[in-house]
């Protein structure tokens, strides 16, 4: 099979549902895995359906039948006045996967849920109240959101949805310089509160030239930061590094931070063509120059990738959790990947495949890691997966990773090195 993030997601949908029905059932597979495994809930024993619905859980499953499917057995149970202890591990993998759902009418049902007798049940339906909850306050948000995107390209407005689910499942995320550059926990929900709306793209185009330095930099950051494809918008930036560049060799080094970013924000282009202009800048004859220039020749690649992989989701706002956190994976953004390696770790995913995105980030990342705590955990989770691979030709990029420019890398690397050297023996 390929790989799960390069083929839409309605399709994963389907391949997904069909494996489970052969996994735990010996019933026969169906043209409509959707509704395999709905005859599955009906006819399995009580552990099967536990096993199935628990997936559905891990992986995020959200159709609407298979949650109706699922809402029904909760009803049915909910109404008996004693059930089993094999019943109420049903009843609690039920209500976990209702979580997911978006529907107003599954409130109701786990209302009912915590009036139950059951401590585990009570407060599992509480759980998977606030859950539904806050993502059904968050869709007219993302539609108004995706709306205003359309304008600048196809996949803009992606990032910032995929940010704001990250948010739902980490104790604490840190947002880009582009919302508020600072961290926020999840208990403070008013998004209301972050600039998510960008400009449009004249107002862009014009931040981008303006004669304030400050805004110059904040419209590079919102160009990076929103994966901004606009050919035009690329070469303002291109033309603007290029002046910057002219300045720095003759000695002025008051715009090197709105240089670092303007190089950052062209490779959102990923356009190779644009390697010279970055080559240039990073042979000016100034280290912070060269560092941002040399990393975003770096992240010219990992945009492409980005790319590739958005364009095959069919529907972004109906992905699997999993799906969508190994996806994440591919994101060119270092700082937004520690929440999906925590869910991935604890629902142990430490896939082959999860295993090999990792290792391709390390490689591009360790470089140009420095003191940003954004950047250190995820990297260090990623080294933490491949030293419990016991695979030893993750080894010599480890030992890569111990020459980072961060200190704290530098010893998790170290770390790592010795894990997987004892795995290996």
């Amino acid at each position: 099979m390929k790989s799960i993030v390069s083929q839409p997601a309605q399709t994963l949908k389907r391949i997904l549902a069909a494996s489970f029905i052969l996994a735990f059932s010996s019933l026969p597979t169906l043209a409509s895995p959707e509704s395999g495994f709905i005859d599955a809930l009906n006819n399995s024993n009580l552990d099967e359906k536990r096993k199935m619905v628990s997936i559905l859980y891990d992986i995020g499953e959200n159709q609407a039948q298979i949650m109706a499917k699922c809402a029904e057995q909760l009803q049915k149970l909910l109404q008996q006045s004693n059930i089993t202890k094999a019943e109420s591990d049903y009843t609690l993998s039920l209500i976990k996967a209702l979580s997911a759902s978006s529907n107003p009418q599954h409130l109701t049902l786990l209302e009912k849920a915590r009036q139950s007798d059951s401590r585990k049940v009570r407060s599992q339906a509480k759980k998977s109240i606030k859950k539904i909850k806050s993502r059904i306050e968050s869709l007219p948000l993302l539609e108004e959101i995706n709306k205003t995107y359309t304008s600048f390209s196809t996949n803009i407005g992606v990032l910032t949805w995929m940010t704001q689910s990250s948010w739902e499942y980490s104790q604490e995320v840190a947002w880009q310089d582009l919302y508020t550059a600072r961290v926020v926990s999840k208990k403070k929900s008013e998004l209301g509160d972050y600039t998510l709306i960008p400009l449009s793209l004249d107002e862009l185009t014009k931040a981008l030239s303006s004669e304030n330095s400050r805004d110059r930099k904040i419209a590079a950051q919102r160009v990076f930061y929103l994966g901004v494809k606009n050919s035009d918008i690329h070469k303002a930036i291109a033309s603007r590094i290029q002046l910057l560049t002219t300045e720095i060799k003759s000695g002025i080094t008051t715009n090197v931070d709105e240089a670092s970013w303007f190089a950052k924000a062209l490779s959102a282009s990923a356009n190779s063509n644009y390697i010279p202009v970055l080559e240039a800048l990073k042979q000016a004859g100034n280290s912070k120059a060269e560092f941002y220039a040399e990393h975003a020749q770096s992240m010219l690649n990992m945009f492409k990738s980005w790319y590739e992989a958005l364009d095959q989701i069919a529907d972004i706002q109906n992905i699997r959790i999993i799906d969508f956190q190994i996806l994440m994976l591919k994101a060119p953004y270092l700082s937004t990947k520690d929440p999906s390696m925590i869910y991935l770790i604890n629902h142990h995913q430490e896939t082959e495949q999860v295993r090999s995105l990792c290792a391709q980030t390390i490689a591009a990342e360790w470089p140009f890691v420095r003191r940003n705590a954004r950047q250190v955990r995820p990297a260090a989770r990623m080294l933490q997966v491949l030293s419990r691979s016991g695979n030893p030709q993750y080894l010599e990029l480890i030992r890569e990773a111990q020459n980072s420019p961060s200190k704290h890398l530098q010893a998790h690397a170290l770390d790592a090195e010795k894990q997987l050297l004892r795995s290996i023996k």
